[in-house]
């Protein structure tokens, strides 16, 4: 009897090219300097009014440690592209494995790289604009910035970042690395400037220059806006709250928006060097979680002294409730960024550092997450869960070329969705919950490595760390487990504000679940199809370690 193909091919067609450095700015960048993060920002105080974010990003690097460990220690003993995926599918079963995988790694994905796009435009192309505009108080700046703003011209630069960003993926991750390099020098120089911006100022300072653009953009003379937003808050039903540690750790969850991707090297473990190494993948990992919890920490206490919390938190009560005030502003999705550039006054200089920076994060970001879709789809692939021409890997540019196409086609449409429905970024909240099944198999995995996978598990470096006999990696996923356990809790209890609202919670929540189902009905399909019509077993692909 003829021996079944396991596998599409013998080699990855991957090589091992990213080191360490390389590697944890990865990770940094996955985290999300101007991205993700801006989602955290504007719906902490929203959904917990009394919470002290930077004290709740410090809280996150504590509490997602075990989480981080369980990657580190897992991936390592088995690096191989896809992450995740591989030990899932391989301890716990193919059909969990795919769901949670397809929900965490590409379905959320293509749905941030459509917003991180969007953001490109939206927060470094129309700004300077507007920020000319108002300098030379030139109505005809002021008038391009406007309809740069306008939903067709966001969707087709939009569109024109996502090709970009496909280029930029596919001659491999040798060439990525390089671009990697110069984007986070530019990124480095946005974080400069934006740190710089709000140190010094004051809530005086930025009163008076939110007057005076505002005044500007909707040419008017002489009034305070400032205060106009303070009183529409209060009149929309605001109250200031005192900072307390209930509603700072509850915020935790809102925070892994941008703070539970710091290990996405994971994703092509196959092209890291040393990434069988336990220590190197935990310093990579858990040093891009450290590093970007201190720096979204000191941004929160710089920009806060420099707004004041009482407008910060009042003006993302008026945007997350709809308020008509709201849209006054130049800029459809206020943040952070839009802020500090109301600081920068005439400087020009200093907007477009701010500018150039978050740009640059920004594209960084949505080339990654091209590159780690791509990888997903190889590693599911090569297991035969998708057509094999999505596996490809060619010799000359080493990367997945058809499927980073398809990605940039199904970008292509979630940035349709997101332009012409905008309160399609209010299903922010329930990114985590559509990464919550992914958590919570990695726990298990964890728990479950030293029995199921005894040959792997004493091979691997982690078998040196042991308490009482119990592996460290089992005890990282027991804690994991209690902290997924928390989380759930926190979203059951507080469902509304932490998802946006109802009227976007019920829908968050039935997409959450609809691509959970609807991705294990297309796996059952799959093994029914292979075995049926191919004659091919696709579960022995789960009894090994696919090659490198």
């Amino acid at each position: 009897m003829t021996q079944p193909e396991v596998f599409i091919r013998e080699k990855s067609g991957f090589t091992r090219t990213m080191g360490f450095a390389d590697a944890l700015i990865f990770n940094m960048i996955c985290i999300g300097f101007f991205t993700a993060s801006l989602f955290s920002f504007q719906l902490s105080p929203f959904a917990f009014p009394g919470a002290n974010i930077a004290v709740t990003f410090l809280l996150t690097i504590l509490l997602a440690l075990p989480l981080y460990l369980v990657w580190s220690s897992m991936s390592s003993s088995m690096p191989r592209t896809g992450g995740d995926y591989i030990y899932q599918s391989r301890i716990v079963s193919g059909v969990v494995a795919f769901s949670a995988s397809f929900s965490f790694t590409i379905f959320w994905q293509f749905w941030y790289d459509a917003s991180f796009a969007i953001q490109v435009t939206i927060q470094s192309i129309v700004p300077p604009i507007l920020r000319a505009g108002y300098i030379t108080n030139n109505p005809a700046l002021l008038e391009l910035g406007a309809a740069a703003g306008s939903q067709m011209s966001i969707f087709l630069i939009t569109v024109g970042v996502l090709a970009l960003a496909a280029l930029a993926a596919s001659p491999g991750l040798p060439f990525y690395v390089k671009l990697q390099r110069i984007l986070f020098l530019l990124t480095l120089m946005g974080v400069a400037a934006i740190i710089f911006i709000y140190a010094s100022a004051t809530p005086a300072i930025f009163q008076a220059n939110f007057n005076s653009f505002m005044d500007t953009y909707n040419g008017t003379s002489g009034v305070d806006w400032y205060t106009d937003f303070l009183n529409a808050a209060t009149a929309a039903g605001f109250v200031m709250v005192e900072y307390n540690w209930l509603d700072t750790l509850l915020a935790v969850p809102i925070t892994l928006m941008c703070m539970g991707y710091g290990f996405w090297t994971i994703f092509v473990f196959s092209e890291v060097k040393r990434a069988n190494d336990f220590k190197l993948a935990t310093y990579q990992m858990l040093g891009a979680l450290v590093l970007m919890g201190l720096l979204f920490a000191s941004l929160y206490l710089v920009m806060v002294n420099a707004v004041g919390r009482q407008f910060y938190d009042g003006l993302f009560y008026l945007y997350f409730m709809g308020d008509p005030i709201v849209g006054t502003i130049p800029l459809a999705n206020p943040n952070y960024i839009f802020l500090a550039d109301i600081l920068t006054g005439n400087n020009m200089i200093l907007s477009l550092a701010l500018a150039i920076g978050t740009a640059a994060a920004a594209f960084c970001l949505v080339t990654q997450i091209v590159i780690v879709i791509s990888r997903m789809f190889t590693a599911m692939t090569f297991d035969r869960l998708w057509p094999s021409k999505l596996g490809y890997v060619g010799t000359r540019w080493v990367s997945p070329i058809y499927a980073n196409f398809i990605i940039f086609l199904v970008d292509v449409v979630f940035v349709a969705v997101g332009v012409w429905y905008p309160t399609f970024i209010f299903y922010s909240g329930a990114a985590v919950l559509g990464a919550w099944l992914g958590y919570v198999v990695d726990s298990v995995s964890a728990i479950l490595f030293k029995k199921k996978m005894k040959d792997v598990y004493e091979a691997s470096a982690v078998s040196k760390y042991e308490i009482g006999g119990h592996s460290l990696t089992a005890i990282f996923g027991w804690l994991n487990l209690v902290f997924c356990a928390f989380i759930l809790v926190v979203y059951a209890v507080f469902w509304e504000y932490i998802l946006g609202l109802a009227e976007f919670a019920i829908p968050g929540v039935l997409l959450v679940i609809s691509v959970y189902i609807g991705s294990a009905l297309y796996y059952l399909f799959v093994k029914w199809y292979r075995r049926n019509r191919q004659g091919i077993d696709i579960t022995l692909a789960f009894k090994q370690i696919p090659p490198e």
